[in-house]
Order: C-alpha cells, then sequence, then structure tokens
C-alpha cells in the first residue's frame, strides 16, 4: 500500500541505536568499551546513514527546497537546541569546559554531537547532487565518488583535518553510504528477489572480514574517519547492512525496537547523558564494575528506560525540540 510506514526500517534504526546505547553504557560504566567498536558500533552507523539514503528515493522528482527544509527542521534544529541544554553539562563533566563563549563556538561550528552534524551536512550535500543530477545522471555517482575520493585523500597519511567544521569529514564518508541506501530503494524490487540461502553466504563473508579486521587489527573508525582500509571498511559494512536489513524485513514487528527506531534522533543526544548518569549513580550504590559483562546489562536497562522516559516526554510535550511543531 503506497504511503503505508515500512515497519522493517523503524526495526533497523532501533535496534542501531540499541547497539550505540550498549557501547555507551560500556564506556560510562566500566570505563573502556568492552565489545570492540569495528566489531558493531560502525556498522550501525553506517546503517543510519544507508536508511537516511533509503527514504531519501521517491517516485515523485526530488524537491530541493522541500528537502533542506526537512533537513533545517528534523536535524539541525533539532541540534541546536538539544546541545544548547547538554553542551554545558558534557563539558563540564568531561572537564573540558573553558568558558560559556566557547561553548557557544563549539555549538555554532557543529563540533558537538559529530554523528548529527555529519548527517546534516551529508543529507545537504546529497541534496543538491540530487538536484544537479535531474538534468545531468552523471552528476550524482561523480559526486559520490569525488567526495569519498576527498576523505581518503585527507586521512590518508593517518592524519585528521584540523578544522572539521560541522563534521564535514564524516559527511562526506556518509554521503557514500546515503548513496547506496538510494540505489537500494530504487533497485529494492530485484535485491528483494535474492535468494535466502545467499545471505547465509553473506553472513559467512561478514564473519571473514571481521575477522580480517581483528587479525591485522584494521582501522575502521567513523568517527574522525579514522580508517587505513577503505576496500575493508565498506565491504564488511555493506555485508552488516544487506544482513540487518534483511533480518529486520523477516521479523514482525517488536515494539519497544521500532518505537525506538521512529524517535531515534532524540535517543542519539540522550545516547552519552543518560548512560553517563546511570553509570554514576550504579557506583554511588556499590553496583561497580567487577568484570561480570551481565552488570552492564543489568546498568542498560535502566538506561534504556530513562532513556525512553526522556524521548517519550520528549515528543508529547514538547515536539517543537523535535521539528514537529503539530503533534
Amino acid at each position: 500500500m503506497t504511503g503505508k510506514r515500512k515497519i522493517w526500517i523503524d526495526l533497523v534504526r532501533g535496534f542501531c541505536m540499541l547497539a550505540i546505547l550498549v557501547h555507551h553504557t560500556e564506556i560510562y560504566y566500566t570505563g573502556e568499551a568492552i565489545i570492540d567498536y569495528r566489531f558493531f558500533v560502525d556498522n550501525s552507523l553506517c546503517t543510519f546513514f544507508f536508511i537516511s539514503g533509503y527514504l531519501f528515493y521517491k517516485e515523485t522528482p526530488f524537491n530541493l527546497r522541500y528537502k533542506l527544509r526537512s533537513v533545517l527542521k528534523t536535524i539541525i534544529l533539532p541540534y541546536f537546541i538539544f546541545m544548547s541544554v547538554i553542551a554545558l553539562p558534557k563539558a563540564l563533566t568531561h572537564g573540558t569546559f573553558v568558558s560559556i563563549g566557547d561553548s557557544i563556538l563549539s555549538i555554532v561550528l557543529g563540533r558537538q554531537s559529530w554523528f548529527i552534524t555529519a548527517l546534516a551536512t551529508a543529507e545537504i550535500i546529497f541534496s543538491i547532487l540530487l538536484h544537479l543530477s535531474k538534468q545531468y545522471k552523471w552528476i550524482l555517482p561523480i559526486g559520490v565518488i569525488l567526495s569519498l575520493t576527498a576523505v581518503i585523500l585527507l586521512t590518508g597519511n593517518g592524519t585528521m583535518l584540523a578544522h572539521n567544521y560541522w563534521s564535514i569529514m564524516e559527511g562526506l564518508l556518509a554521503i557514500s553510504f546515503l548513496y547506496i541506501g538510494y540505489l537500494y530503494h530504487q533497485k529494492e524490487s530485484v535485491i528483494s528477489r535474492i535468494p535466502l540461502y545467499l545471505y547465509i553466504l553473506f553472513f559467512v563473508l561478514f564473519l571473514i572480514s571481521k575477522w580480517i579486521i581483528a587479525r591485522y587489527d584494521v582501522y575502521c573508525y567513523f568517527g574522525s574517519a579514522d580508517i587505513d582500509n577503505y576496500p575493508v571498511f565498506i565491504i564488511d559494512n555493506l555485508l552488516a547492512i544487506l544482513l540487518i536489513t534483511r533480518l529486520c524485513q523477516l521479523l514482525p514487528d517488536i515494539k519497544p525496537v521500532s518505537w525506538m527506531g521512529s524517535h531515534v534522533i532524540v535517543y542519539y543526544f540522550l545516547c552519552g547523558g543518560v548512560p553517563l548518569t546511570m553509570s554514576v549513580l550504579a557506583d554511588r550504590i556499590g553496583f561497580s564494575y567487577k568484570g561480570i559483562y551481565l552488570q552492564v546489562i543489568i546498568v542498560l536497562i535502566p538506561v534504556y528506560l530513562l532513556a525512553t522516559l526522556l524521548t517519550w516526554f520528549t515528543y508529547r510535550y514538547i515536539p517543537w525540540a523535535t521539528g514537529r511543531f503539530n503533534r
């Protein structure tokens, strides 16, 4: 049915958001990432960008003005609202506070919440490429290739861009995954005919890619594009995207997960502060980490519940903070 919400999209985003919550809970509660970031976090982030690209594709002609307004309302505006509230406590907690002016400048330059700023940057550039490609079809693929090439050249010697305002480096890298999502949607009727037994092969290849990453210590960190083998990084994430997408298309609606996926942007703003708060409370009541991973799961439960409560409150009572001016 045309216009019907695709639950599998919310499931994909929900599972990816849950993975991010697990990662941040591990870091704040135990002081380290027990499960290597490269084994699931970069896959989750790339999948978020893939879904954004998937949602770009429409049967109707692309409307640049409408899309830019949407990015402004649903990504950039919430960034400024949430970071205005979160930036100061975040800086004080991490011991990086210099002055109020410095905190404001950091927000304006897009130095807070790199994933959100990268998403905004990527969607704006991708929108312009899509608009231009209405007249010249070759502009979109060439623009994507040039974006990826720019990232590789900027990070090829192991250095990072000095003035990475609005996460331009991560945004340029994200454009490739937006394009993959866009193509997936465009060719979805063909991709849906891939037999299930081939996904077993994809899973085996995915395990092999993880073995290569671990065996040869391949850097695959999306943040600041700390990647030393782009073919391995891209193949690994393509396989992860194919697998989680197909899995969620087969699963029934899991309400807590799909609800998280449909409200994911607020969860992302909370995925640092809430795990930190719960970890401090756990330590104060004598539930410090003692090397038993079950403790992480126990702390994750109130992290999830509090993040969900705050997200519900935001959408219910201050929807304008998410760019929704009408309930």
